[in-house]
Parts: C-alpha cells; sequence; structure tokens
C-alpha cells in the first residue's frame, strides 16, 4: 500500500492594520515552499467575505515530507514575525485524500 497524499489548510486571521503585511509574508513562504520536496503545490487564498481570513492550501507527497517542511528554517521564523500581526493562533488542518488514484 503506497504513502497517503497530504492537504493541509493553515488559516490565518489577521489583524485589520496587518493584511497587507501579513499578505506579503505569506506571497513570500508560496514562492519558497514549492520548491522544497515533496511539496506538490502550495497556493494562497484571501477570504471574499472576510477579507482578514487567509488560508494557505497545501498539498504533500506525505506525512514524513511534510514534517520536514515543519522544520524548515524560513517556517519558523516567518511564524515568529506573523503572530504578532494575527488576532488568534494559526489553524491547522491536516487532512489525507480517502481514495488514491
Amino acid at each position: 500500500m503506497s504513502e497517503k497524499s497530504i492537504t493541509v489548510l493553515a488559516h490565518f486571521y489577521f489583524k485589520p492594520k496587518q493584511i497587507q503585511t501579513g499578505q506579503q509574508l505569506l506571497a513570500q513562504l508560496e514562492k519558497i515552499t514549492p520548491q522544497e520536496p515533496g511539496c506538490l503545490s502550495y497556493f494562497l487564498h484571501q477570504n471574499t467575505q472576510d477579507p482578514t481570513h487567509f488560508v494557505m492550501v497545501e498539498s504533500w507527497k506525505n506525512q514524513a515530507l511534510l514534517e520536514q517542511h515543519f522544520k524548515m528554517p524560513h517556517l519558523a521564523e516567518t511564524r515568529i514575525l506573523l503572530e504578532p500581526m494575527l488576532n488568534k493562533p494559526i489553524e491547522v488542518q491536516i487532512l489525507h485524500k480517502c481514495v488514491e488514484k
């Protein structure tokens, strides 16, 4: 049986005055992260009904490669910069496909 691919939904809720700066930081991750091993896609989205809410939608080859991503220095550094800009902690949902093709 092959390893299941992983989808991550990372939710960011910014303070209204921090939206632009926060979006810029997340956009930097969107440029860097797809170069990591196992990253299949990594896209930033903004909620159309709540402009303070952003979601990074990620796809990874497997859980082990996602775990490597979580240890990347650029991710830790960005998190430190983002935390004071947020209204609440980052919410991360980790999902796997029910059926692999």
